[in-house]
């Protein structure tokens, strides 16, 4: 008597286990992570924004801008060293503040020369914003 062979079907591996298993393993290292990381001090209070709005304060400050190449704008235009000073010691400036936005790549001595001339001629509240840098 004569037996036919049958093969036994041949499966591929499955190709989703090493995911799974890769997925797990970013999960657990997540976890620990996680845990490693130190808790903050007991009693830690974060820091609270004091600044008031526009309609609080009163009106808009004046808003400078300083590009990359140190030069000033106003809403006007560009600004000149010599006309500065004069911008500063408006009445904008002193009573409503002043908003310096510069470049990230602006020369910080040229932010530091407008923050100086701003508190020598009056001008008792700035706020600096640095601008991300487009490239």
């Amino acid at each position: 008597m004569t037996t036919l062979r049958t093969r036994k079907p041949h499966h591929a591996p499955d190709g989703t286990l090493p995911l799974i298993n890769i997925v797990l393993l970013l999960v657990l290292a997540f976890m620990i992570a996680g845990t490693v990381t130190p808790p903050l001090p007991e009693g830690f209070e974060p820091l609270i924004s004091s600044e008031g709005t526009p309609e609080q304060t009163g009106g808009d400050p004046l808003i400078l801008f300083v590009t990359h190449a140190g030069d000033v704008r106003a809403p006007g235009g560009i600004v000149s060293a010599a006309e500065l000073p004069a911008i500063l010691a408006g009445e904008a400036a002193r009573t409503h503040g002043l908003t310096v936005k510069a470049d990230a790549r602006a020369p910080a001595a040229r932010v530091f020369a407008i923050l100086k001339t701003a508190k020598d001629k009056g001008v008792t509240d700035a706020v600096v914003v640095t601008m991300d840098r487009v490239e």
